[in-house]
């Protein structure tokens, strides 16, 4: 469960929920609400029962900064208070009455990590307050991590899009550092608690946000869902656009990165782009011209890896220290200097071209994000193929 103890504003509320015929009640979803987080607001919960005909909402005990919206059956709003929190959901119709009681955490942050890769400091969130995905880590030993960016910086996030600029792309960039999202939810119902860590709490599973940011004059939703398995070393991510005006959103492109590499102990590693494949792990390229689905920055003892098997993904190396850089060039262009492999302090990106998004059209990439010890990295990257490839039919 998500921790954060919220302290309880006990106020009923009531509502009605039309239906076809009486039936009693006998099931309230969800089964459980998990954590509460005072850093965001929460992605809103709707509750639902099997019971049909004129349901009748209401809730007690609500956590401070919640409100219940007895129309719609709907937990919405920011929790305010950090601690233990317990509330009761019922409904009512002409053929009974049905109540179920949730008791959980409200917490200060929740974490990704679960000791073999980490998202943010560890006491911090693992999601920052612009819809970023927080610093990676990975782990080194007992309680000890290695930073994978300079500093304490997340992954940047940039967006091009239209058609009329100068350049390889014709798309105007946006680095999202400078953009603050009008809206940013997050949802920790699927994340799962390893430890506590002071007011927060530290885990595995998957924490999803999305975030509404207005690039150049487009409305663009940007959600990440993160999954982390309980003992893998790498995360998996799934990334979806939503064009939210009201006109087309032209020739699209999300960058995700970093400006200034660090590796370790190092702001010197080898950023080398290639591919995976099942067989042969991660396969180096030989040519600037050639596509990437993934992307190796390594050092002597350490590596991270970024691939997708998305359409239209693509890798890109540049020089230090503007996210900016990553977009000079065509990822393909045999006139850049910093080719398909480069070492020294650097800027990378992995590249996610969208096409054109119709309106209200949602468009996903899945990509992952992986790191360790150089000697177990072609463990790591069979993982990451595996966890890559097709179900079986």
């Amino acid at each position: 469960m998500l921790a954060l103890f919220i302290a309880f504003a006990g106020v009923g509320l009531t509502g009605v929920q039309a239906a076809n015929a009486d039936t009693a009640p006998t099931t309230i979803a969800p089964e459980v609400v998990n954590f509460l987080n005072t850093s965001f607001t929460m992605a809103p919960i709707t509750f639902s029962t099997d019971g049909s005909g004129t349901n009748v909402w209401s809730a007690t005990g609500i956590p401070a900064g919640l409100s219940f919206d007895s129309a719609t059956a709907t937990l919405s709003g920011k929790a305010t208070t950090v601690g233990a929190y317990s509330f009761t959901i019922s409904v009512t119709n002409a053929a009974g009455t049905l109540s179920k009681s949730y008791a959980g955490r409200v917490v200060a942050f929740a974490g990704l990590d679960n000791t073999a890769i980490r998202f943010g400091s560890g006491a911090q969130d693992s999601i920052n307050a612009r819809g970023f995905i927080n610093q990676p880590w990975y782990g080194t030993g007992t309680n000890t991590y290695a930073k994978l960016t300079i500093g304490a910086n997340p992954l940047d996030l940039a967006v091009g899009i239209g058609t009329g600029a100068a350049g390889w792309s014709g798309s105007t960039f946006y680095d999202l550092t400078n953009v603050t999202p009008s809206v940013l939810k997050v949802d920790y119902s699927k994340f799962i608690r390893r430890i506590d860590s002071g007011t927060g709490v530290l885990g595995y599973g998957e924490i999803s946000v999305y975030a509404d940011y207005t690039v150049g004059t487009y409305p663009i939703r940007i959600k990440h869902v993160l999954t982390l398995g309980q003992t893998d070393a790498f995360v998996k991510v799934g990334t979806s656009l939503t064009n939210t005006g009201s006109s087309i959103a032209p020739n699209v492109r999300l960058y995700v990165g970093t400006h200034d590499d660090w590796i370790g102990n190092s702001d010197s590693s080898t950023k080398t782009k290639g591919n995976i494949d099942a067989t042969n792990g991660f396969v180096a390229n030989t040519s600037a011209t050639q596509t990437a689905s993934a992307l190796k920055i390594s050092t002597g003892s350490e590596a991270a890896l970024f691939f997708s098997t998305s359409a239209g993904t693509n890798m890109q190396i540049n020089s230090c220290c503007s996210f900016n850089n990553t977009w000079t060039y065509s990822p393909v262009d045999a006139a850049n200097p910093y080719g398909y492999t480069y070492t020294n302090d650097g800027s990378y990106a992995a590249i996610f071209a969208f096409g054109d998004i119709a309106v209200s059209a949602v468009k996903p990439v899945d990509w992952f994000y992986a790191a360790g010890s150089l000697s177990n990295l072609s463990t790591i990257i069979n993982q990451v193929a595996a966890a890559a490839a097709p179900p079986a039919p």
